[in-house]
């Protein structure tokens, strides 16, 4: 669910169900008040002014998903598949275009392909300037830090999205290995790294980075906007010791008003980056998902590590990878569609 607390924000909620369409998209989407919300979210309302006003968006349609083990169970299922290798351990160090396609070179070796599918999170568009793609294209890589609290949720919670901000408002959910710890956050703070503690990215992100004119113009306009500077320097703070956390105390407490600073510790081993990209013709901040299609070659750059969208990304992938191979092959769209989307439960007539 989706909360709002106080009055403005429960009118700015009430306007994107009912004005803004999200009841519509979301047929199963539900407005509901105090007494529902303490039904299904105790915590939520335990402790909470009775005088502040409360409103929430919520579907029962909510899923916690594992990605990692869904990567390695389609993994463990195409290495059955006859015709298929599967390489892990084996880092790719570059791909070339030839004439007859394109040329990997791996730490094991160099492997020929008709079509390619780059899915390296933020090195993705790594990948792509060194074939000519993205030039317009830089990354803003965001780290998102999380805190840990005892079981006061049975679901995910989120709090208001403010429309100009592209990351995540700050939520509480259950993790999804250990109902009995609920997880909140994320913070949201640029670092100059591809990948989260691992400094050998640096020189990644320089690669990235575009030093230009327009790169740098776009990094000072994004990092001036009035909304997003006040926002990053408060989550550069999440992260000091001891202060962090009390000055991230509120937006627990906004979620749960019981929550104490004893409840609450930072997280350690949670969190990675958010690749966000920097569109440097227009100098702004793409608050959308980016992938570069190529020829016979996609770059897939995620804005997020939750992964929401990887199967969604996967289907559109392997249609574009049929045509890549000129009709040799087939994808049976129906039989994915089967083993995916027909397992959520449908709104019936």
């Amino acid at each position: 669910m989706v909360i709002a607390v106080g009055q403005e924000e429960v009118e700015r909620l009430e306007r994107r169900y009912h004005e803004k369409g999200f009841g519509d998209l979301y047929p199963k989407l539900e407005l509901i008040g105090r007494d529902r919300i303490a039904e299904l979210e105790p915590a939520v309302v335990e402790e909470r002014a009775p005088d502040v006003e409360l409103r929430a968006l919520y579907t029962p349609d909510g899923y916690v998903v594992d990605y990692g083990e869904t990567a390695k169970s389609l993994v463990a299922e195409a290495r059955e598949e006859s015709g298929v290798d599967v390489y892990t351990g084996t880092p790719v160090e570059g791909v070339v275009e030839t004439a007859d396609g394109y040329a990997v070179r791996t730490g094991g070796g160099t492997a020929m392909a008709d079509g390619v599918v780059v899915s390296a999170g933020s090195h993705s568009l790594q990948f792509a300037k060194q074939l000519g793609y993205g030039e317009d294209m830089a990354l803003l890589p965001i780290a998102g830090s999380f805190f840990l609290a005892e079981d006061f949720l049975n679901g995910k919670v989120y709090t208001l999205q403010m429309g100009k901000l592209p990351f995540a408002a700050v939520h509480g959910d259950a993790d999804v290995h250990d109902a009995s710890v609920t997880r909140f956050g994320p913070t949201a703070k640029p670092v100059p790294a591809l990948e989260r503690g691992e400094l050998s990215t640096v020189g990644d992100f320089l690669d990235v980075f575009g030093f230009d004119l327009d790169s740098f113009v776009s990094y000072a306009n994004i990092l001036a906007d009035r909304v997003l500077l006040p926002y990053v320097l408060r989550n550069l703070v999440y992260d000091l010791p001891e202060l962090g956390t009390r000055a991230f105390l509120p937006h627990v407490q906004k979620v749960v008003p019981g929550a104490t600073l004893e409840d609450i510790e930072p997280a350690r081993g949670y969190g990675g980056i958010r690749p966000q990209i920097v569109d440097t013709s227009a100098h702004t901040l793409d608050m959308g998902e980016a992938t570069i299609e190529g020829e016979d070659i996609i770059f897939n750059i995620t804005p997020s590590p939750g992964a929401s969208t990887c199967l969604k990304n996967a289907r559109r992938d392997a249609l574009s990878v049929v045509d890549f191979l000129d009709g040799d092959y087939q994808f049976d769209t129906a039989g994915f569609d089967a083993a995916t989307v027909e397992n959520f439960p449908h709104e019936t007539e």
